[in-house]
């Protein structure tokens, strides 16, 4: 029964549309969490009406986090299920659009297991404490035992219809190979509906931060349906990226393309720095009761300073926004390193962008 539907933020949290309907209070705020609470253990419906230029072509919808165990239809048929909050489902919905079209999301209420098995402070358990998490793959510090007791629901991470080209280009990746003269390596995956295939990759590199000049070169490569490609390049005159205080954050953007029979796939992008990190033992060896390890960035040894970083918001508050303020606060506090905490979440793109 869609008479009387609340609006909901895509990306975003149950809580979130909740408090924003005047449903619940400001869950953030002294003990309103208690209030909220009960919402996390019932089901909840999404839905989002689309239009779609050419239902016909080869598509795919993208849903890069649902917390946390959903099914998923389309114009009334059931096209996937998923459970797992960091990625996925990834669904094939060619041939299944029209013109006009209808997606409904259904989340499930979160399951209760009330079991103190293996917590190493009891004195801190109280009897809401919810252990589920440890039967499936969630951002678990929200179950009660950390800092919130509000277990999320909602599509927290975006959805997107993407239009599958003949020949996709995927997971482009840049490491630094050799320092002194900028010799890089540069990783693509690619997936095509060919049995095999012959192609010239076209590669850019531009300054993203500073001003220089744009290189550009061509690869000859072959494939099949899958597989994986490896280049050598290096960059003339490079500038270094360098972690916070030890120098400036040079960042260059490579952007790859293939033609291959005819056709240019579509291009894909990333940003990378051109450095070298490693961690070594003091002089005398490594010891396993000392921690005697010390960090060697672009060749020059340095003293580290680093913080840890938990989930940004128990609602899922994802924002960009939200991310910059935090870590610029972290900036000017002289963090060069941030260890992202297991029992949080793995991060989004826009964290480490």
């Amino acid at each position: 029964d869609w008479s009387k539907p609340m609006d909901a933020p895509v990306p975003g949290s149950i809580h979130t549309a909740l408090v924003n309907a005047g449903v619940t209070p400001d869950t953030t705020f002294g003990r309103n969490q208690e209030l909220a609470r009960k919402y996390s253990y019932m089901d909840w419906w999404l839905r989002r009406r689309f239009t779609v230029e050419d239902p016909s072509a080869v598509s795919r919808l993208v849903f890069e986090g649902v917390c946390n165990r959903c099914e998923i239809y389309l114009n009334g048929r059931q096209i996937g299920a998923h459970e797992g909050m960091f990625g996925g489902p990834f669904i094939d919905v060619t041939g299944k659009l029209q013109k006009e079209n209808e997606l409904v999301v259904r989340l499930f209420a979160i399951p209760f297991h009330h079991d103190l098995n293996g917590y190493h402070d009891r004195s801190r358990i109280g009897d809401f404490i919810n252990n589920s998490w440890r039967s499936t793959v969630v951002s678990n510090n929200v179950y009660g035992w950390h800092y919130s007791c509000l277990p999320q629901l909602g599509v927290w991470n975006h959805v997107r219809l993407e239009m599958v080209p003949q020949i996709e280009l995927k997971h482009p990746f840049v490491a630094t190979m050799k320092l002194e003269d900028a010799r890089m390596r540069l990783s693509v995956d690619y997936a095509a509906d060919a049995e095999s295939f012959d192609g010239e990759l076209e590669v850019s590199v531009r300054p993203e931060n500073f001003d220089g000049d744009e290189y550009s070169f061509t690869r000859k490569v072959s494939g099949g349906r899958e597989g994986r490609w490896l280049l050598g390049f290096r960059i003339p005159d490079a500038k270094l990226w360098w972690p916070n205080l030890l120098g400036e954050q040079n960042l260059y953007r490579l952007t790859v393309s293939l033609k291959a029979a005819g056709q240019t796939s579509e291009s894909v992008e990333t940003l990378f720095g051109v450095r070298t990190v490693q961690l070594v033992p003091l002089g005398d060896g490594p010891k396993p009761d000392h921690y005697n390890w010390r960090f060697i960035v672009n060749g020059r040894e340095a003293f580290i300073r680093g913080t840890g970083w938990c989930t940004m918001d128990a609602m899922m508050d994802f924002r960009r926004e939200r991310y910059d303020r935090f870590l610029k606060l972290a900036h000017i506090q002289n963090c060069q390193m941030i260890r992202a905490w297991g029992a949080g979440m793995p991060e989004t793109e826009d964290f480490y962008e």
